[in-house]
């Protein structure tokens, strides 16, 4: 038997997520059972995983009768990223209520009646030392290059500067395409478990995003880090973030990094990877057969 924890402290949503989905694939690559634990999640409403999804068990089938409990950074097997291509059509199942709100959400934004593209953008504490901060402009740039029609944008981020400065470039060039969102306007980034890694970096000068994060810090001071928000404040973040996140996985272009493990997870769960690009390294061709947990990244090189 395998159970496989998610807890407070150890991961955001999508690392730890990637973790179980390798102690799933696991279990099921060696017949053992296979059961979540989500009672100390930090994205824990009332009863964990369920309070947005289906549940997911694999029963017995090798007659082994040895517990192995894990969480973030075990990794049992090295599978492909197809292997977790595969796996979250398993795992990553909405349940009624979760269904209901995306349905809803879409219907208010007008979504289900054209086709539109998305950007994706996390910024926040990943720019701390994990994300390397890129210009808005970059995104849009790249998008338009793929899809020179496109006529609306979903752009999912944590930062409203991100929504600010893709109107603005819109304008500038007399674009005639509009701009959906659920961001607000005072948001600046998400922060997870504390300020440390932002104070640090606004006043380090040689910080790569000093600059920038500068700008900003008075706004993410005042921001509550996720593992200090009420079950209540929880729940509605991670539903705003799982339905913007959906939007983007049915979005025709996608255009992100992969520096986060939510773009990484998009460019695996969207029905046509190939759309899903890499700002950075936009003519980059994903090797489905790495051998890699994409909680590390795509790559060997990544994971270092």
């Amino acid at each position: 038997m395998i159970i496989s924890m998610m807890d407070k402290s150890s991961g955001g949503f999508f690392s730890q997520l990637f973790f179980t989905m390798n102690h799933y694939l696991t279990a099921k690559a060696t017949g053992s059972q296979f059961i979540l634990n989500t009672s100390t999640w930090l994205f824990k409403y009332e009863k964990g995983w369920t309070d947005y999804f289906e549940t997911f068990e694999l029963k017995n089938i090798n007659n082994d009768s040895r517990v192995f409990e894990a969480g973030h950074s075990i990794e049992f097997i090295k599978f492909p990223l197809e292997a977790y291509r595969n796996a979250v059509k398993e795992v990553y199942r909405y349940n009624e209520r979760t269904i209901a709100l995306i349905l809803r959400k879409k219907k208010e934004l007008k979504l289900t009646e054209k086709e539109y593209d998305s950007i994706f953008i996390r910024r926040g504490d990943k720019l701390s030392w994990e994300s390397k901060y890129i210009p808005t402009e970059y995104y849009l740039k790249l998008l338009l290059e793929r899809n020179p029609n496109c006529r609306s944008i979903f752009i999912q981020t944590d930062d409203y500067n991100c929504v600010l400065d893709l109107k603005k470039l819109i304008y500038e060039r007399g674009l005639d395409i509009e701009v959906l969102t659920f961001c607000t306007e005072g948001q600046r980034g998400v922060v997870v478990f504390q300020h440390n890694g932002l104070e640090n970096a606004a006043s380090d000068k040689t910080n790569m995003n000093n600059e920038y994060i500068s700008r900003i810090i008075e706004t993410l001071r005042a921001t509550k880090p996720v593992n200090q928000m009420n079950p209540e404040e929880i729940f509605e973040h991670t539903l705003t973030m799982i339905v913007g996140i959906e939007f983007v996985l049915q979005s025709n272009v996608c255009i992100c990094d992969f520096q986060s493990n939510v773009s990484r997870f998009i460019k695996l769960a969207h029905p046509y990877p190939d759309n899903v690009i890499d700002v950075m390294d936009p003519t980059r061709k994903l090797d489905m057969t790495v051998e890699i947990c994409p909680s590390y990244g795509f790559s060997e090189e990544e994971r270092k």
